[in-house]
């Protein structure tokens, strides 16, 4: 039997939940929420490629870029980094041998090092990221040129 001749005989049947679920619940939407949806992936899209396309494509220029955000500031460390790590000392101390546990300006204390920590982290996550972006895209480029 060929391929047409067995969908003919198959039951149509609706989209089920499982189904609409692996497919992020777009196969249900609304045609206009579907279209809002296309948009916005687009323009997510469009500046993707906007951001990979400001990367350096020469390997030895993406080598001084990844160099020179590693080298923030004069410090060993990215952005972030030293600060967080210098934040994480005097948190651990407060924590260990300070009363952390009522209320009061020790308790604030070492909310406010630990929300600074968690900050100094994002952004040094950010800078590894752009660094690792900055490295790989040589490669990228290479792999998605059309061989000739």
């Amino acid at each position: 039997m060929t391929k047409e001749r067995a969908r003919a005989n198959e039951e149509l049947r609706p989209v089920s939940s499982w189904e609409n679920n692996q497919a992020k619940g777009h196969a249900l939407c609304g045609q206009y929420m579907w279209g809002e949806h296309k948009d916005e992936v687009k323009t997510l899209r469009n500046r993707q490629a906007a951001y990979l396309n400001s990367l350096p494509s020469d390997p030895q220029d993406a080598i001084s870029a990844a160099k020179k955000l590693l080298d923030f500031e004069y410090s060993a460390y990215p952005e972030g980094i030293e600060k967080a790590l210098h934040f994480s000392f005097a948190l651990e101390a407060m924590v260990k041998h300070g009363s952390t546990d009522d209320d009061g300006p020790e308790r604030d204390a070492a909310i406010y090092l630990a929300d600074q920590v968690a900050h100094a982290m994002v952004r040094a996550t950010e800078q590894l990221d752009r660094i690792s972006d900055i490295l790989d895209n040589p490669a990228r480029l290479e792999r998605e040129s059309p061989s000739l």
